[in-house]
């Protein structure tokens, strides 16, 4: 019989330990309890709330879950058009022997039979809304992942925000999809719209191109009066490089063409560069001789060792400091983004010690969570083999914005060098926990 001070004192070594046993489980680079296993030599980036997974010759189809939306066959599964987007063909043989040509969303529904007569294939693969085929009557059929589709004679492409770019004898027009109608504006060039507005060009009185932008309605948001390009605007942003650089670098406008901010390259060391514009209306990166740096909105800068060191980083551990990237590389606009409309919150960061491989860790500015440098800078497809073969290598991938979930490789063994020989495979969710594990190989 427990008196009441000892019931209080089991209550809470109870609670304790409960915690303990709790947080023991959910630690990065920890496996979930109900995490998934899959029997397969390769796992692809989700895209769009799928996977495609491979084992020899065949591929399937799984959804966040680990489920199968498509099991393994010969079947070629192959994404369609832009990241996230959830469309994928599939081709060959299906397991009873019958041929298979289809055009599928991430549920796994048929939508295009491409061995249907009516339809004679795909024709633009670089919409960002949907698939554009041709048909047998000469139209043209856009379709959409949640299987709307819309007929038209007219052949657009670069679809996204429903307005596609359609080249008129030799001039290109906007076209408003959803609308069924022609925006305002012949141009030289037009690039698919971003945040509501398109870049587009024209040849002056000098037959010279220069560029502007426009919005939906084709109204000038931007006059034309730029020698380069202006990058797609991201968060109502957009940078400009101008032709003479002896005032500025560059310079950010708004969505209201608006300049907001100019930049001077300095002479020693390209002190406090902004490189990439606004994520989630937090920072835009810039390069120093100090290391990298992070600017607000309000231009306000934070070097990123001090930002990594608020959000609980261990940076005394580490001599050198990146913004996460693809293929290795520093991703110039910082925060990882499938789409220039796609409003994510998460950074990525890789950290090295003196003559140690890099490993990357994030924040997660919308939780304040934030994950230690633990996965391989350096991800792989497939399994680790023992001869130092990686297979397809890639660095560690961004968060899909439908799964919510990311490839990553974690090291599980290191040699007597502190080199890592043997890794977890998998896909982690946003607190770094696996929810979907590479089955390792047996050794026997």
């Amino acid at each position: 019989m427990f008196t009441k001070n000892a019931q209080t004192t089991f209550l809470i070594c109870l609670i304790t330990a409960n915690i303990n046993f709790s947080l023991a489980q959910t630690a990065p680079g920890e496996v979930a309890k109900d995490a998934v296993y899959l029997d397969a030599k390769a796992l692809y980036p989700f895209s769009g709330g799928v996977a495609v997974i491979q084992k020899g010759t065949k591929r399937a189809l799984i959804n966040k879950e680990g489920k199968f939306i498509i099991p393994f066959s010969e079947i070629i599964v192959e994404q369609v058009s832009a990241p996230a987007n959830g469309l994928f063909m599939i081709n060959g043989i299906d397991d009873n022997g019958k041929p298979v040509s289809a055009l599928i969303n991430n549920k796994g529904e048929r939508l295009v039979n491409l061995l249907n007569k009516s339809v004679s294939g795909l024709v633009d693969n670089s919409s960002y809304d949907c698939a554009v085929f041709k048909t047998k009557s000469q139209d043209y059929l856009y379709v959409f992942p949640n299987s709307e589709t819309i007929s038209s004679p007219k052949l657009l492409t670069g679809i996204r925000e429903g307005i596609g770019i359609e080249n008129k004898s030799g001039a290109s027009v906007y076209w408003n999809l959803n609308e069924n109608k022609e925006i305002p504006g012949t141009f030289f060039w037009a690039s698919p719209f971003s945040n509501g507005i398109g870049i587009v060009a024209k040849k002056n009185e000098v037959n010279q191109i220069v560029y502007g932008a426009v919005n939906r309605q084709g109204d000038m948001v931007l006059p034309f009066q730029f020698s380069k390009p202006p990058k797609p605007f991201l968060n109502n942003h957009t940078v400009i490089e101008p032709r003479d650089k002896n005032e500025f670098d560059y310079a950010y406008f708004n969505n209201s063409g608006v300049m907001v901010r100019k930049v001077k390259r300095s002479v020693a060391g390209g002190k406090n560069i902004p490189q990439g514009p606004f994520i989630k209306n937090r920072f835009v990166i810039g390069y120093s001789n100090e290391g990298v740096e992070l600017f607000d909105s309000n231009w306000k800068m934070t070097p990123l060792k001090n930002l990594l060191a608020a959000h609980h980083v261990d940076v005394k551990k580490y001599n050198k400091f990146l913004i996460g990237g693809i293929g290795g590389s520093i991703f110039p606009i910082g925060m990882q983004t499938n789409s220039p409309e796609e409003d994510n919150s998460i950074l990525w960061f890789n950290a090295s010690e003196f003559g140690k491989h890099a490993y990357c860790g994030f924040i997660n500015f919308d939780t304040k969570r934030s994950i230690p440098p633990i996965f391989y800078w350096q991800g792989m497809i497939g399994t680790y083999r023992k001869e130092g073969s990686y297979g397809n290598s890639f660095a560690v991938n961004w968060f899909d914005p439908v799964s919510k979930l990311a490839f990553v490789s974690l090291p599980t063994k290191f040699d007597e060098k502190g080199e890592a020989i043997e890794f977890r495979n998998g896909f982690i969710d946003e607190t770094g926990i696996f929810r979907i594990v590479l089955q390792s190989a047996s050794k026997w």
